[in-house]
């Protein structure tokens, strides 16, 4: 899986010197970049005249062994939807249920204007966990990284009632990022979702 954007964060970008550009300008270059490498991938030399880039014969080896899906993040209706509607294999979002079943419909839309079928692209989710058995005191743990991002801290029932909740609005996997746990915690909180939680989706 290769995972792609058209960038959101600025102090990435000026922090590695990297132009960030406006928003326009992110989704311009990021549509030219997938138009490249899903070329690179293909093709045994590619030419490519865009406005940011320009490539003349450019090889790529060694290939992928096999085919590299492309999962793109985002859900910008006018710019980032169509984009992934023409090149994702999986599209992944923030978002509660409500929002993403009108995201969704937006991407099928998408799909549809370019004679794609919608089922072709796989729905992602992304999700900040926090398994607590006592959430009286996860408030101002919330209130700091996992406040402003879709989240759910709660038990493993808690946790997988949410869960349901997605998959009934359409989402077939949810990525969970690890950023507001700790390094040694992280290990133990997986391992527990992945015994209690996941069970309960196969």
């Amino acid at each position: 899986m290769l995972g792609l954007g058209a960038a959101w964060q600025e102090n990435e970008h000026r922090r590695y010197g990297i132009r960030y550009g406006s928003v326009g300008e992110r989704a311009d270059r990021f549509e030219e970049a997938c138009e490249i490498i899903t070329a690179m991938f293909a093709n045994k030399r590619t030419d490519f005249a865009g406005r940011y880039y320009q490539l003349d014969g450019a090889p790529l080896a060694p290939k992928p062994v096999g085919p590299l899906p492309l999962m793109i993040g985002g859900a910008g209706e006018r710019r980032t939807i169509p984009i992934t509607a023409r090149f994702a294999d999986e599209w992944n979002t923030w978002g509660s249920p409500a929002k993403l079943i009108q995201k969704m419909a937006v991407l099928d839309r998408a799909c549809e204007a370019i004679d794609r079928d919608p089922s072709e692209i796989e729905r992602s989710a992304a999700l900040l966990v926090d398994v607590r058995d006592n959430t009286a005191g996860a408030g101002e743990r919330a209130e700091g990284i996992v406040r402003p991002h879709p989240h759910v801290i709660g038990t493993t029932e808690q946790i997988t009632e949410t869960f349901a909740e997605y998959h009934a609005a359409g989402v077939q996997e949810i990525i969970i990022p690890d950023f507001n746990w700790t390094a040694e915690e992280t290990p133990d909180l997986l391992r527990l979702i992945a015994t209690e939680v996941i069970p309960n989706f196969r």
